[in-house]
C-alpha cells in the first residue's frame, strides 16, 4: 500500500528569510535534502537519501512564504508528486511546513492511481532535522 500524502512540520531558529534562503540555493538544499544541481531556471536533480534522482521543477507559489515543486524520479515522470512549503514567522524563528502529495496517473485502465510520496514521514523528518542543523551552523558561523 502506497502512502498518498504526507505532511511535518517543525520550528526553526531562524528568521523567514534565511529559512527561505536554505529552500532557494543550491549549496542550502545540497546539505539539508541531497546534492542539488540545477539544470535550468525552474529545474534541477536532487539525489535523496534513498540513492533516487529526482527531477525537480519548481512551480509558481499559491501564497506568500510558499515554495512549490513537483519531482520525480528522473527515469519516471508518472511517479510525480507535488511539494509544497510554507514558512510563516513563528515567535523569534520560523514554522516550517511541508506536505508531499503523490500525483494521480492515468494507468492503463479506465481507473486512475497513485503512485505514492517520494519521501515519507520519516525521510521528511531527517530533512528537516538536517535543515535545523544546517541553519544552526550558519547562525554559529556569524556569531
Amino acid at each position: 500500500m502506497s502512502m498518498n500524502e504526507v505532511t511535518r512540520s517543525t520550528h526553526l531558529d531562524a528568521a523567514p528569510d534565511e529559512v527561505r534562503r536554505a529552500l532557494d540555493e543550491a549549496e542550502l538544499l545540497s546539505a539539508w535534502l541531497g546534492p542539488w544541481s540545477p539544470t535550468g531556471a525552474d529545474r534541477a536533480v536532487v539525489t535523496t537519501d534513498d540513492g533516487v534522482d529526482r527531477s525537480v521543477r519548481r512551480e509558481p507559489p499559491e501564497h506568500d512564504g510558499e515554495v512549490r515543486w513537483t519531482w520525480w524520479p528522473s527515469d519516471d515522470e508518472g511517479a510525480a508528486s507535488t511539494v509544497v512549503i510554507t514558512v510563516v514567522p513563528d515567535g523569534a524563528g520560523s514554522r516550517l511546513t511541508v506536505t508531499e502529495t503523490a500525483r494521480a496517473s492515468a494507468s492503463a485502465s479506465t481507473t486512475r492511481s497513485t503512485t505514492g510520496v517520494a519521501l515519507d514521514g520519516l525521510g521528511w523528518a531527517i530533512s528537516l532535522l538536517a535543515l535545523e542543523i544546517v541553519l544552526a551552523v550558519r547562525c554559529a558561523v556569524r556569531v
